[in-house]
């Protein structure tokens, strides 16, 4: 970890130091705070885990932009050093909040089904194994991000999972076993779709975009690297074959491929990646041809986003296409289903997000073809110009593919919030 800190001294030192030249005004930072986020074991832990990647996209863009500032009047060779330090430090730390809360997603299901003594804490053999203490969710985070050799110790699994009770009854047969396996993943897939929505409110930043390539990529990069370090992939896979289900990983992970690369948000990802040394990026998520079909200013089609989620009978594809038919309103239309394994109906969603004056109201309602439903309503109401207050809640029916996923098995949850704008 010294290493680190010295490396991260360097790199204050440096826009320090050129902050003279630079003269730069500090540009603005949001955080949200939910009484929720001092608790990993709570109802609706999806949308609660979406605020701790929000601060830290929030913090490494403003440090992306005082590094680009301070370091415009400097030579060349300086400016490439700082933002390479930046920038290796910002993804060390985005890497290291989406493998931590992939973790806590393991664990909040396991919860879900009566689990004890579940803790998430330091690994003693790096390798993400046998944690014998529970550690805060900031000490797990800053021993992810800092904990290795060097800076370029990508295989270091300093955080991880364990359990001291016996597997409950209900968490020993395979859909719930799968279910188990798959809620890190799936995890890292919903942050990826909150990620492509904060794009689509406008903030296509470079630090957006790489924290949406991190929990993009966490699926088919982990199934890639199965072969190597196991872990869920092949167990999941395990427990598809314990109900009669021929899959692979390698299969799973072709589909994981061709989601990330037909989706707007990768794609926008990587062209404000692009101009990553620029204090400024103004960047729109991809139009889709189909906008030409329309003829109104304010009615646009964008390209759609696409994700594939592990389901306790099969692996999902799905799509959701955002348009908008006013100035101050977007729509969302999503259809998911199964592409591997067994029908599991077909989820149908349809979201809204509007802006009232001062209150933005966004809410989805999913509707299963066999039983179920799911709906999440959220309000964010600024109280004055520094200071919002947010509320989230969510409800479910019966069985659909994303309320099992996103509601942990609760049928009912929210929280609320803060959000501070300096």
């Amino acid at each position: 970890m010294r290493h680190f800190w010295l490396f991260i001294t360097i790199w204050f030192g440096l826009a320090s130091a050129l902050n003279a030249q630079g003269h730069c005004s500090a540009p603005s930072v949001s955080l949200t705070f939910s009484p929720a986020m001092l608790n990993f074991d709570n109802k609706g832990q999806s949308f609660v885990s979406a605020h701790h990647g929000e601060n830290i996209t929030s913090l490494t863009e403003i440090t992306r932009k005082l590094t680009a500032c301070t370091t415009r009047n400097s030579t060349p060779t300086l400016r490439r050093l700082a933002l390479f330090a930046q920038v290796l430090t910002s993804f060390r730390l985005q890497y290291a909040n989406a493998y931590v809360l992939h973790e806590y997603a393991h664990a909040e299901m396991g919860h879900r089904f009566g689990t004890s003594g579940i803790m998430i804490g330091r690994s003693p053999n790096n390798d993400g194994l046998d944690p014998t203490q529970n550690d805060a969710y900031l000490q797990n985070l800053l021993r992810m991000a800092f904990g290795a050799k060097h800076p370029f110790d990508f295989a270091y699994r300093g955080v991880g999972i364990n359990s001291t009770g016996a597997t409950p009854e209900a968490f020993s047969g395979p859909k719930a076993q799968a279910l188990g396996h798959a809620a890190g993943i799936n995890l890292n897939s919903f942050l990826a779709q909150q990620d492509f929505e904060a794009m689509m409110d406008g903030e296509v930043s470079p630090s957006r975009g790489l924290n949406y390539i991190i929990n993009k990529t966490f699926a088919p990069g982990y199934f890639m690297l199965d072969a190597n370090i196991g872990g869920d992939p092949s167990n999941y896979v395990a427990q598809l074959t314990a109900q009669g289900i021929t899959t692979s990983v390698n299969k799973i992970r072709k589909y994981q491929w061709a989601a990330l690369l037909l989706s707007n948000g990768y794609w926008s990802s990587l062209r404000s990646l692009r101009h990553y040394s620029q204090e400024v990026v103004d960047i729109a998520p991809i139009v889709g041809r189909l906008a030409v079909m329309t003829r109104s200013p304010n009615t646009v089609l964008y390209w759609p986003e696409f994700s594939t989620f592990l389901n306790k009978s099969g692996v999902s594809m799905a799509g959701e296409l955002p348009f908008t038919l006013g100035p101050k309103g977007r729509w969302n239309l999503g259809v998911e289903r199964n592409i591997i394994g067994m029908n599991e109906g077909t989820d149908i969603t349809l979201g809204l997000k509007q802006t009232f004056n001062n209150v933005k109201i966004s809410g989805k309602f999913t509707q299963n073809t066999q039983s179920g439903s799911f709906a999440e309503a959220r309000i964010q109401r600024e109280v004055t110009k520094n200071i919002s207050m947010i509320a989230q809640i969510f409800w479910t029916k019966g069985t659909s593919l994303i309320g099992e996923r996103l509601s942990f098995g609760a049928s009912q949850g929210g929280h609320f919030g803060f959000k501070f704008t300096f």
